[in-house]
């Protein structure tokens, strides 16, 4: 019985996404990620955060990969912290050089009225491309909410954020703009999620362009 009430919430979540997906799919990009979580602590509080992500824009005819590890720690009821190593791999044309990225977050949560979550992740960017010995750093901040909500008796949690970039590379102050709105799915409790959704971006820098993109996370977690 459980696994057919996870069958028919597979199906909702795909029937009310399923727009986003034939909107994005026309001139979109695609966000699939990996994401593997290992518990170090009883509490959670201390995790090992894997990532293995791509990114697909055919209009610019453009595939990135990338993978990172990161250390991530929940060390007051409302701050965590995070602190990894990403290489990205970008096959672009023209060329591209690949990355490697130090990535630094601090993110504040407070719970609001009625399940409501707000958070507010700060995150720098610390870059440095392939066969360019300069260094290069991107600040971002985003805002999410989100909120729980009861589907054929499994709780899922929609999510909307919005996040702001700023590149040194560029003089402009906000080099890109994401809007991301999805919902996050628990397939097995602690053990596998599924979060899908939604996103757009707009840049000013180095030229002016926006897209959209439609896009699937897997969760595992070791606790």
């Amino acid at each position: 019985m459980k696994f057919l009430k996870i069958i028919l919430l597979s199906g909702v979540i795909l029937s009310v996404t399923s727009p986003f997906v034939y909107a994005a799919d026309i001139e979109g990009d695609a966000w699939p990620e990996i994401d593997i979580w290992i518990g170090m602590d009883e509490d959670h509080k201390n995790r090992i955060f894997i990532l293995k992500s791509f990114t697909e824009e055919p209009n610019f005819e453009y595939q990135e990969e990338a993978t990172g590890i990161s250390w991530d720690q929940r060390f007051h009821e409302n701050w965590s912290w995070r602190a990894g190593i990403r290489y990205i791999n970008k096959q672009v044309t023209p060329p591209d050089a690949g990355e490697t990225r130090a990535v630094l977050d601090l993110k504040w949560i407070y719970p609001l009225d009625d399940g409501w979550l707000l958070s507010d992740r700060n995150r720098l960017d610390i870059r440095w491309f392939d066969g360019d010995y300069d260094t290069s750093y991107r600040y971002r901040n985003r805002i999410q909410l989100e909120k729980p909500f009861e589907v054929l008796e499994h709780t899922l949690t929609g999510f909307a954020s919005y996040e702001l970039y700023h590149d040194s590379r560029y003089s402009t102050t906000i080099q890109r703009q994401r809007f991301i709105g999805g919902v996050s799915v628990p397939l097995i409790e602690n053990k596998l999620s599924v979060d899908l959704f939604y996103g757009y971006h707009s840049e000013s820098a180095p030229k002016k362009e926006t897209g959209d993109a439609v896009g699937i996370a897997i969760g595992i977690y070791f606790y």
